[in-house]
């Protein structure tokens, strides 16, 4: 369709310029998922080849972030602090 409008208005080659390729889709796309039971809440976000994964007992936020390149940090934060 987008290709269709370009041909209408004279300039068919645009239509590249609307169409997202793999390489933009993967690197600005991710998946999340998130839990919470009580006090207790749990999320898992994943970017391409990047994970972070933060949890929360009720008194303490606890963070793990893996880079793309394997190397892992972690984080004990309040829940004050954490925000």
């Amino acid at each position: 369709m987008i290709r269709d409008i370009c041909r209408f208005n004279g300039e068919e080659s645009d239509y590249t310029n609307f169409v997202i390729g793999d390489s933009y889709v993967h690197a600005n796309n991710y998946t999340a998922q998130w839990w919470r039971k009580g006090d207790k809440e749990r999320s898992e976000t994943v970017f391409g080849n990047r994970e972070k994964t933060v949890a929360y007992d009720g008194n303490i936020v606890r963070s793990i972030f893996k880079a793309a390149s394997g190397e892992s940090t972690g984080a004990l934060e309040t829940p004050n602090g954490a925000h």
